[in-house]
């Protein structure tokens, strides 16, 4: 983004910004309308509007937006699915940067053994935990059976908690359909288990991504969860 002849000494000031792309325009637009106020008009040839408001507030909210990746081992095949997960990620958009990262994953045998398992998982591991130290600093959360069962509203209350202690990036890592690697699930102590029941292992995204969505209606007293 870039913003021209703006008064750096001025609570308020109109302002021109111009926009790289329109993700960024519609980051804007999503923001508290009690920072922004309203456009005073839009260029949508040089991807531009002018707009009063609380400069710093504006700063605040850009800097502050939440970074919320998914890691995915696999690709969502079925493309109800896909258009599920692609819907979620549109209405998230409004509360946060969200990317889903897809990572390849191994090919499964007909006839698998202990050891051949084991070195599936150490290679899809070994993916994520590339990409993870690509990230760089950021919360990790595991989906694991073996980890916590929260309700919508004790999910909503720790993203809450975490991002007002300063944490700017969440990263859900959703390992293959054999799970993950127990030296890579010791980066993190959070882990998440949506139930001990056995799912078809493309649902979970849908799951994990609703949820994050829910857990920001909660969060702003938003109608939807019920």
């Amino acid at each position: 983004i870039a913003i021209k002849n703006i008064d750096p000494l001025a609570k308020n000031a109109d302002i021109n910004i111009r926009f790289e792309n329109l993700n960024n325009l519609i980051l804007l637009q999503s923001l508290n309308s009690n920072y922004i106020g309203s456009f005073v008009s839009y260029d949508g040839i040089n991807n531009s509007i002018e707009t009063k408001a609380n400069l710093s507030d504006i700063f605040y909210e850009l800097c502050n937006m939440l970074n919320i990746k998914v890691i995915c081992v696999g690709k969502i095949k079925e493309k109800s699915l896909k258009n599920l997960c692609d819907e979620y990620i549109k209405r998230l958009s409004k509360y946060s940067k969200i990317e889903v990262i897809e990572l390849e994953d191994e090919k499964i045998p007909q006839n698998l053994n202990n050891t051949e398992i084991a070195k599936i998982k150490e290679m899809e591991s070994r993916k994520i935990q590339e990409k993870l130290e690509r990230i760089g600093k950021c919360t990790i959360f595991f989906l694991d059976l073996k980890g916590k069962e929260y309700t919508s509203e004790e999910f909503s209350k720790k993203l809450d908690t975490l991002t007002t202690y300063g944490t700017s990036t969440l990263v859900f890592v959703i390992g293959g359909s054999l799970g993950i690697t127990d030296s890579l699930l010791s980066l993190s102590q959070n882990k998440i288990c949506f139930s001990k029941m056995t799912f078809p292992h493309q649902l979970i995204r849908v799951f994990l991504l609703e949820q994050i969505f829910r857990a920001f209606k909660i969060q702003n007293n938003e109608t939807y969860h019920h």
